[in-house]
This record gives C-alpha cells, structure tokens and sequence, in this order.
C-alpha cells in the first residue's frame, strides 16, 4: 500500500480516501519474476498498471518504473490502445491494475483523481517531447551530451540510470558505436564513464547553449 502513497494518481489522497478507492473500485494484483514479460509489443492496453513493488523496464527506451509509478496511461485512451513496446520485470515485481471501465467511472467521481490523470498525461508528454528532441540531434556525441545535460543536478558525476545495452536503445544507436563515442569522448576530456555513472571532464557541455 505504501508505493500506493507515492503513485502520483493518487497525489493528495487522504489514507481514508485511499481505502475507499480500494473498496470502491476493483483492482487485481499480479505477482511476476524476474525476466517475466508484463506486456509484449502491440498487445492491447486493458488497464493501467502501478507498480507496488519492484521494478520493470521499458524495452524500447530502456527505461526503468519503480515502485509508485504507472505504465499504461498515456495508451489506454489512444486510437489504438496497443503496447508500443514490450515490457519486462527486472526482478520480482508486484503490480497493481486497474481496468478502463473502472478508471473511467473513477475519474468521473473523483476530482483529484481526473488532475492527477491528466498531470501523468502532460508529463509522459513532455518526456516524449524531450526524448523526441534528443533522437533528432545529429550525431552519437550530441545526442550523448543531450541525455547528459538532461539528467543533470548540479553534481558533474551524473547517474546513467540504465544498462549501457539500454542506453544505446534509448539513443537509437548501436551498442559497439556507443562505446566506442564513450572512449572518443574520455581521450578528448570532455566525459567518462564508470558501469553507473557519467564523470562530466569538460563542465562547457552542461551550458545551455551547447
């Protein structure tokens, strides 16, 4: 129930709105092991999916949903209501469903619930927008940089936040041409890497103009 708290769907609920959602509306629990898929490419979306414990990895991506957080959302609704990509349990992962039929009638009863939905929506929106954005830069060097600039707090060592196998996905390149721009990029001084974090070298690339 904990990772329920932390859902952003239901930011603002009080723990007796929470138990009455629960009561109200049925929602089904699927345990699934490490490896198993939750969904393939192009099956249909039926329901929106929360993550209660775990975690899953979007394949197409390589992004990771941690407990607390949705899948599902953006597509439910959608002309064709179909996975884009294929979706797979990184360890043993415990997920929360809750079909159309009833999100429907719950965001009709619910106000904080219709915000919080459409919040989800503006925000794997401008996710989309800026992975858009970043698939468009011209070369592996800019579109490394982009990502750098976009996971950047204001420490130079920056978590890469997935496997360099998912990262390549996640650029639209090829694994050997990543590491290989990765090495490039250490002996010009400009980045490293370790197997978790970027080691920014020339701190120029985090301006805004770059």
């Amino acid at each position: 129930m904990s990772a329920v708290f932390q859902c952003r769907l239901f930011q603002g609920f009080t723990l007796s709105e929470i138990n009455q959602f629960f009561r109200k509306y049925s929602m089904t629990s699927v345990t699934y092991n490490k490896g198993d898929l939750l969904a393939l490419k192009n099956d249909p979306v039926q329901a929106i999916g929360i993550i209660e414990s775990g975690e899953v990895v979007i394949e197409e991506d390589g992004l990771k949903k941690l407990p607390g957080t949705t899948f599902g959302e953006t597509l439910l609704f959608s002309a064709t209501s179909k996975y884009s990509s294929n979706i797979v349990a990184t360890t043993t992962t415990q997920v929360l469903y809750l079909k159309k039929e009833e999100l429907l009638n719950a965001l009709t009863s619910y106000t904080k619930l219709l915000q919080n939905y459409l919040s989800l929506l503006s925000q794997q929106a401008q996710h989309l927008g800026e992975h858009l954005q970043l698939l468009s830069q011209a070369s592996i060097r800019d579109k490394i940089i982009a990502y750098v600039k976009s996971k950047y707090e204001g420490d130079i060592k920056i978590p890469i936040g997935m496997t360099k196998e998912r990262l390549a996905m996640y650029l639209n390149v090829k694994r050997p041409s990543l590491s290989r721009e990765l090495i490039y990029m250490r002996m010009d001084g400009i980045l490293s890497t370790d197997r978790k974090n970027f080691h920014v070298l020339d701190p120029s690339i985090l301006e805004e103009d770059k």
